[in-house]
């Protein structure tokens, strides 16, 4: 077994391992004890697939050191990899995280695959780490391509990043050989060293103080074999332990009974040291303590103490210093001493410069500061009961003040202010409203007291300069009073009017003759209302007219103000038609023969100015002809009645009634007049006549008799009272009817029995 040595770097009382510390060591390293195939020798353990321990075979020459066996490694690089074999041990003592490990180990390449087959398979090996059997945890060393049929020494080092107990071998791919076929590659593996780590414990001393060369450092073997002789550098110690030293590199070399040797070297480094760095606080306020010096130290070795003075303690930190100067001593650790001053300064006394300014009226506001010298700036203010947190306070009221001024540091000063102000103006209005809608007879005055007499006055938006204001409309006004002073009071009116007087008119039409009303209402202004009409018509809201033709009236309305309106309002005559119309009756008669059924009246209208008719029959209407025919079923007296009206609704009527007669008469030609009751007297029998007038005249013409009756008839006598003589007779009649028709009719008549 060889033994390797190697060189560490250790701090100042750094524990360092070394090579003479415990191996971890493989059973049968030489991999001898058994000559079966693909069993490896105990207590080795086979990983993934079985190695081959066949002597003789791969063609590889046996290790001239070793027995008939080594152990071959196989892997296959197609898809499944059907072949990939490995070993386990577990070492003792496990493998310490961080430590660097060295051990040997004879590889050769299978001459089966001295060069790179098609594929460029090579043999590699991978050395694997973990806490149980045949674990890869951790990868710790590959050893790259091998190619050399011969066997070859390999040096494998690696740090561990785990506390692992067991240490795998396994071949390992450079690079893929293809996905398909049977491409190998094959490593052999032969004598494994012991698993060497290198290690010694050297400590240090570093001198106490800065400055000094009282350091020193040793050197403690951990294993090995006795005796040790020890080589310093610089210095020429041959002790374990070297003294007296100034800060520097030294080195050592340690060498057993075996002359096995480690070198290490150790750094002497001068301490630190003790530096101060002193603040204070100074007091806050002038005449105070509350003061502070702290110092803050640093270098040096161990602990710190403290000494203030004149005073302040043995703290770091002095407290409650008045102004003034302090030192403090500081001594570490190991005696070495430095020294710090600090000075505690205080603010100047905290003083102000009062300022203020009165009310210059009654009710306005005054103002009143401070200008503040002295203690720390940065101060702030606060006024009581009011005016804000600055250095001036305004907007203030007459009253009593007070401000309290602390600065930075929290001292405090309070000032006391006394505002006073003048007596306030007293103003008494009145004022007049405006009497009619938009109108300017308001007025609005003022009488000031108080103030400082004399007052000057300014009315808005217009009234002038003086106490009182005329001619205003309605509106709000302001008159703003100032006294002497320069104070001001103001003082609003609000000049209200009436709403406008309106006036509404009422008119209306009517026909001629009729009459109608005219009217009008007021609205607005001031009640009572006085309506004044033109026309010499008296005083009064509605009017009754009659007007001939259409005539406009005018009307004034005057209110309780005297506020007046004036209108027209028209009343509008319409004409009257005039009905008339015309019928055939003479004189209200109509001779007419029912013996062939009912007859008709037909009428001719004549009126005027009508476009509507209504005619009515014995009071039933009838007709809305202009010109109808009524029809009639018998004798009698029938009243038609026409009213016609125009479009205005102005109407007339008028009347005629008919008489309806059926006129008969009947002249016989020959009587009787001999007593006996029959036929004793010529008549003309009539019906519907009104007068029969008749003449009755002999052979010679001469008259003899006449009458002019309707009832009237011929006895036979004479007009002289004597009876006629039998003969003929010629008479002439007359007949008149109602309806003012005049019948004449002529004939011969007999009279017989006679004289």
């Amino acid at each position: 077994m060889k033994k390797i040595t190697r060189t560490l770097l250790f701090a100042a009382l750094a524990v360092i391992p070394s090579w003479l510390s415990a191996q971890a060591c493989y059973q049968n390293p030489s991999l001898e004890g058994t000559s079966q195939p693909h069993v490896v020798p105990a207590p080795w353990v086979a990983c993934y697939g079985s190695p081959d321990t066949q002597p003789g075979q791969w063609g590889i020459t046996q290790p001239a050191s070793n027995g008939a066996t080594y152990v071959s490694f196989l892997h296959s690089g197609w898809a499944n990899n059907a072949y990939n074999e490995g070993m386990t041990q577990l070492l003792s003592p496990c493998l310490v995280a961080g430590q660097t490990y060295t051990f040997t180990v004879d590889l050769a390449h299978s001459p089966i695959y001295t060069t790179a087959d098609p594929n460029g398979c090579y043999s590699s090996l991978a050395v694997y780490a973990g806490a149980t059997s045949c674990a890869q945890t951790e990868t710790l060393w590959l050893s790259g391509m091998i190619t050399n049929p011969a066997w070859t020494q390999y040096t494998i080092t690696f740090t561990p990043t785990g506390n692992w107990c067991y240490l795998s071998f396994s071949p390992y791919f450079i690079n893929a050989c293809g996905s398909t076929g049977f491409d190998y590659i094959n490593c052999m593996m032969d004598n494994i060293s012991c698993v060497v780590p290198a290690s010694a414990n050297v400590a240090s001393q570093n001198p106490s103080c800065s400055g000094s060369c009282d350091g020193s450092a040793w050197a403690t073997p951990t294993s090995g074999t006795a005796p040790f002789t020890y080589s310093w550098s610089p210095g020429g110690s041959t002790n374990d332990t070297i003294t007296g030293l100034c800060p520097g590199v030294y080195a050592v070399v340690i060498t057993d009974a075996n002359s096995q040797t480690v070198t290490d070297s150790v750094t002497i480094a001068p301490p630190s040291p003790v530096s101060l760095i002193a603040t204070s606080t100074d007091v806050s306020c002038n005449g105070g303590s509350n003061g502070t010096g702290s110092v803050t130290a640093s270098g040096g070795t161990g602990s710190y103490t403290y000494n203030w003075q004149p005073s302040g303690g043995t703290g770091s930190t002095a407290n409650n210093l008045s102004a003034g100067t302090y030192s403090v001593i500081v001594t570490d650790g190991n005696g070495c001493p430095d020294t710090a001053t600090v000075t505690i300064a205080q603010p100047a006394v905290l003083s102000t410069t009062n300022t203020q300014a009165d009310p210059v009226c009654f009710g306005s506001t005054g103002s009143a500061g401070v200008t503040v010298s002295g203690g720390t700036p940065g101060y702030s203010y606060a006024w009581t009961p009011s005016g804000g947190n600055g250095a001036n306070a305004t907007g203030l009221p007459a009253g009593s003040y007070t401000c309290t001024i602390t600065d930075l540091n929290g001292c405090s000063l309070t000032q006391t202010f006394l505002l006073t102000q003048p007596p306030g103006m007293s103003v008494t209005a009145g004022q007049t409203n405006v009497l009619c809608n938009s109108g300017s007879t308001g007025t609005a005055s003022v009488t000031v007291s108080g103030g400082s007499p004399s007052y000057t006055y300014l009315w808005s938006p217009s009234g002038g300069t003086a106490s009182s204001a005329s001619g205003l409309g309605a509106g709000t006004y302001t008159c703003t009073v100032t006294d002497a002073g320069g104070c001001t009071t103001t003082q609003t009116f609000n000049l209200t009017q009436p709403q406008p007087l309106a006036l509404l008119s009422t008119g209306s039409f009517g026909c001629m003759g009729t009459g109608g009303t005219v009217s009008a209402a007021a609205s607005g202004g001031v009640a009572p209302f006085t309506y004044t009409w033109s026309n010499s018509l008296p005083n009064g809201a509605t009017q009754n007219v009659n007007p001939s033709q259409t005539t406009t009236y005018t009307v004034t309305v005057t209110d309780a103000n005297g506020c007046t309106n004036t209108t027209t309002v028209t009343y509008t005559v319409n004409p009257v038609p005039t009905a008339s119309f015309s019928t055939p009756a003479v004189n209200g008669v109509m001779n007419m023969d029912f013996t062939g059924g009912p007859q008709q009246i037909c009428v001719s209208d004549l009126s005027t100015g009508a476009t509507i008719y209504a005619w009515s029959l014995n009071g039933t209407p009838n007709s809305i002809l202009q010109n109808p025919c009524f029809t009639i079923a018998d004798t009698g007296l029938y009243c038609i009645e026409l009213l016609v009206a125009t479009a205005q609704n102005c109407f007339d009527t008028t009347e005629q009634c008919i008489l309806a007669i059926e006129s008969q008469y009947s002249i016989p030609n020959v009587f009787t007049p001999n007593g006996d009751g029959t036929n004793d007297v010529w008549t003309i029998t009539n019906r519907g006549m009104k007068r029969v007038r008749c003449t009755i005249f002999n052979r010679w013409g001469q008259m003899v008799y006449d009458w002019d009756d309707t009832m009237g008839g011929w006895n036979g006598k004479t007009k002289s009272g004597n009876m006629a003589s039998d003969g003929t007779y010629y008479y002439v009649a007359e007949l008149l009817d109602f309806g003012g028709e005049i019948i004449n009719e002529t004939g011969f008549l007999e009279l017989i029995d006679g004289k």
